[in-house]
């Protein structure tokens, strides 16, 4: 009796390993850390244009990427993103569907997907989005884009991004004071990162209909701002940067996240340009290229960078290459085509080089 328990908690104890290091394998792509995760799907193309170009899947890559910049959600990965649509048997651009999008949310652990519609039309084009909760399979927020052109558009989508974020501000109580620091409710779990800024607030007076007499809600007086320092999973820690004139942040007030607007984050840009520092006003220099696609011809090119030496990369965006030029504009060499194999592009938006000539 006493071996054949021994037997069945040792076969317990192997299962439970065999669980743990499977759940690793699967799921670590996807939950590599804490916080609020999201995940954005390609969109819809409508339009001559935009089904040519195929605007809906650059709209995409290019949301993405200023979401990861934001630092607001935990971003999915793309490849995380596509290898469960096709376990799903569905298609990228076929989950504009709001209970569709909700679905692939859920498989991935994403609290919310974001999913629209590029469409293209004489005169303009618009990119509409819209950020579906995956849990109840509700739209949170819907937005417009709208452009004169496909340049302008992506140009724009930093500022829309910042714009959608406004939507979705992180809010707490402060639970512990001590002379200028303030430690908060919220942490990792919740979207919270060191450097992120928060208004804070105290209640005021009810606000009631003249009539009714109904309570409508309550006023918030602002006391101050603070910056979170560092933090834990469910907590994090931060110092009064203002207190407001008559004000002062104590224990129980009310906490909100600050909009970051990506024209003032440091980090990588999402399009990055290679410039030579001259004395004086910056003036332009040299321009060149054709529409085409014949060597040294460029279609729709979105990224540029330059190497110390001065030659110049450039993601030659809808011929889905990469292509290289000299100081002087002329061109040396080219790579890649369109496809999915190993050394193949997809309508690659960006490109850099680092010291050592590395291109990514």
């Amino acid at each position: 009796m006493e071996s054949f328990q021994h037997t069945r908690i040792k076969n317990c104890v192997h299962t439970l390993i065999l669980m743990f290091f499977l759940a690793i394998f699967f799921f670590t792509p996807l939950y590599a850390a804490t916080g609020v995760r999201l995940a954005v799907v390609d969109f819809d193309s409508q339009g001559e244009e935009a089904k040519k170009k195929e605007m809906g899947k650059v709209a995409a890559q290019l949301l993405t990427a200023a979401f990861v910049q934001a630092d607001r959600f935990e971003v999915v990965e793309r490849q995380a993103l596509k290898k469960v649509v096709e376990e799903q048997k569905l298609a990228m651009t076929g989950l504009v569907d709001v209970d569709t999008a909700a679905q692939v949310g859920r498989v991935l652990g994403a609290k919310y997907i974001v999913t629209g519609t590029v469409v293209s039309y004489d005169g303009g084009i618009d990119l509409i989005a819209k950020i579906v909760e995956a849990e109840s399979a509700t739209i949170r927020v819907a937005d417009r884009l709208t452009a004169s052109n496909i340049s302008s558009l992506f140009q724009n989508i930093s500022p829309f991004v910042s714009k959608l974020l406004t939507h979705f501000p992180v809010q707490g109580l402060v639970i512990r004071k001590s002379d200028k620091a303030v430690t908060l409710d919220v942490g990792g779990r919740n979207g919270v990162k060191p450097g992120m800024k928060f208004e804070v607030y105290k209640k005021g007076d009810a606000i009631t209909h003249p009539i009714s007499g109904a309570v409508l809600g309550v006023e918030k007086i602002k006391t101050g701002m603070i910056q979170v320092t560092k933090i834990q999973e469910k907590l994090a820690f931060a110092e009064i940067v203002t207190e407001n004139p008559g004000q002062s942040i104590s224990l129980g007030q009310q906490i909100e996240s600050i909009p970051q607007t990506l024209a003032k984050r440091k980090g990588t840009p999402l399009f990055s340009a290679g410039l030579i520092k001259k004395k004086g006003p910056l003036q332009h220099d040299l321009t060149w290229g054709h529409s085409g696609t014949a060597s040294g011809e460029l279609y729709v090119p979105f990224g540029i960078s330059a190497d110390d030496k001065g030659t110049v990369y450039v993601a030659d965006t809808y011929n889905n290459r990469i292509q290289v030029f000299d100081n002087k504009g002329a061109f040396q060499k080219a790579w890649g085509k369109k496809g999915v194999a190993t050394g193949d592009f997809y309508v690659p938006y960006d490109v850099d080089i680092d010291r050592d000539g590395n291109v990514y």
